[in-house]
């Protein structure tokens, strides 16, 4: 039987060996970024009680400053979460390609797509390295 393994998403699948190797010299591997709580859906099963921003909701000069950091500690990566859909964040566009420019890999987690092609999809691929 010719059973091929799972694909790899790329910035977020980290094996064993590289972490250790990472946490063994002080860096990071990956951070987390919360964009906003603000979602264009109402899902009953939310935990979040997402939907509204809060008001002291992290600024994207703020964001930025942390991805620069993270990249200073040898972070690779930056998974965009919200407590809400990160895809409608208003400054998803140029999170992400701050994300690309400072030579990091932007990995979009929990999201209900709405928006994918209209946000995001344009942009990362706009910024994505030739392999």
């Amino acid at each position: 039987m010719n059973e091929k393994a799972p694909p790899k998403l790329v910035g977020y699948t980290i094996d064993h060996d590289r972490a250790r190797e990472f946490r063994d010299d002080g860096k990071l591997l990956t951070i987390r970024l919360e964009t906003s709580r603000i979602c264009n859906l109402k899902c009953l099963y939310c935990n979040n009680d997402s939907g509204q921003s809060v008001h002291d909701e992290i600024s994207l000069s703020v964001m930025k400053k942390i991805i620069t950091q993270a990249r200073l500690l040898g972070a690779e990566s930056v998974v965009i979460i919200g407590g809400g859909e990160p895809l409608i964040y208003d400054h998803i566009k140029e999170l992400v390609a701050f994300i690309c420019s400072s030579g990091m890999i932007p990995v979009r987690s929990i999201a209900n797509q709405r928006n994918l092609k209209q946000s995001f999809f344009p942009v990362s691929q706009k910024h994505r390295k030739a392999s």
